[in-house]
């Protein structure tokens, strides 16, 4: 149904095509959105309508923090002290990584395990 609303104006933003298929639903309970039926039954005819008068607006999503490198060195502080009932007689050696904005986990996996 969102690709229909699309495609009745192109332009719009996915906020605006989201704004419309919620604003023109049909309501089952308290109007608005609820916990039991959302936003109600999709109103196909209504929304299509609704997109062909609605001016097109830029959709700019918020920016959010991207660090290039980042690690835990120094970060994390232990309050309880790790047990287990027997030793299983295994020992893992860990080792410290940076992780750099981009990378894919094969990426990682080629990097450090040759």
């Amino acid at each position: 149904m969102a690709s229909k609303v699309w495609e009745s104006n192109p332009d719009l933003s996915v906020t605006q095509v989201i704004d419309v298929l919620t604003g023109s639903a049909i309501d089952l309970n308290a109007p608005g959105w609820d916990e039991e039926t959302g936003f109600g039954v999709v109103n196909f005819n209504k929304a299509v309508e609704m997109a062909k008068e609605i001016a097109p607006q830029a959709y700019i999503p918020t920016p959010f923090s991207n660090p290039t490198t980042w690690g835990l060195e120094g970060q994390v502080t232990p309050l309880e002290r790790a047990t287990a009932d027997e030793f299983n007689g295994k020992y893992y050696e860990w080792e410290s990584r940076t992780i750099q904005s981009g990378d894919t986990l094969s990426q990682n996996c080629a990097r450090y395990t040759g």
